[in-house]
This record gives structure tokens, sequence and C-alpha cells, in this order.
């Protein structure tokens, strides 16, 4: 993985485990092509208009995937929202609000659906109890393995 440059044209981001070519043109919107795999930038500020999209995506996306299974693990989260963290891709508070980091838009859909978990059982268990990954492997039997890529994948807290 390499750091994104100044110049984003031509950069391979990943998106939900797939590479985007990102390329400038003179349009005002972010469009993606997912038959081609390119990502359109507006060549008028395109990493601020690449992060907002990011940010917009990430919380449509992670607000009906966490519902989705927060309804299959019978728990329900307060509210989700979308941060710019670096250091975690998702927490979950003690009145069960749920924050991901938008980043984690980057990763395969099984290490996101990993994290979503991670955090509802956090609604049964405020800890890291042998309970809670008991509730995790309820959901997710391959979390050990799952959460071993992510930390293998911490270089990408660092795009964007």
């Amino acid at each position: 993985m390499r750091l994104p440059p100044e110049n984003l044209d031509g950069y391979r981001l990943l998106l939900l485990g797939e590479f985007y070519t990102l390329r400038y043109v003179n349009d005002r919107s972010v469009r993606l092509d997912s038959v081609e795999n390119i990502l359109y930038l507006p060549d008028k500020n395109p990493r601020e208009r690449l992060v907002k999209w990011l940010k917009e995506n990430a919380k449509r996306i992670f607000t009906e995937a966490t519902a989705e299974k927060a309804r299959e693990m019978d728990v329900e989260a307060r509210s989700v929202s979308v941060t710019s963290a670096r250091t975690r891709w998702g927490s979950c508070s003690q009145d069960n609000s749920i924050r991901y980091s938008f980043r984690l838009l980057y990763m395969k859909k099984e290490l996101v659906e990993y994290v979503i978990t991670h955090e509802l059982a956090h609604i049964k268990h405020k800890n890291h109890s042998p309970a809670f990954w008991r509730e995790v492997e309820k959901y997710v039997p391959d979390w050990r393995e799952k959460r071993k890529r992510l930390k293998s994948m911490g270089a990408y807290m660092e795009v964007f």
C-alpha cells in the first residue's frame, strides 16, 4: 500500500476491498463507475471532495449494515455516526452510540461485518470478557482471523 500523492489522478484506492482508480474530471460531483472500477473526482478540490464523498457513503453503508445486523443480534444501537478516527475502526459508547472511522470503508465487506458485529456485541457486554467474545463468535465464527487481518491493515488508517 502506498499513501496517496498530492496529485490523486491515477491513485488506486480500496473501497470495500476492491481497487478503484481515481480520475480527475471537469465536473462538480464525485461519480463511481463500478463496472470500470473508476472513481471520478472533480478537478477542483479533489481531495476535499473525495473525503466528503467517503464520509457520506460510509455513513449510509454503515448505518444500513448496522441496522440489519442489530436486528439479527436482537440489539438496538442508539445512533450510528462516522468519524475521522485513525486509531480504531469502531467504538460503542456507554449509551450504545456506535461510531465508525470512515476509513473502514476501505476494508472488505466481511471485515466491515466483523467490526459492526464487534461494536453491536458491546451493547450486551461493555467489555472484552469471554462472554463478549462468545457473543461475537455466534455471528462471526472466524472472528480471530478477521481481527488479525484488520490489525494488519492499520496503515490504511493513514489514507486521507
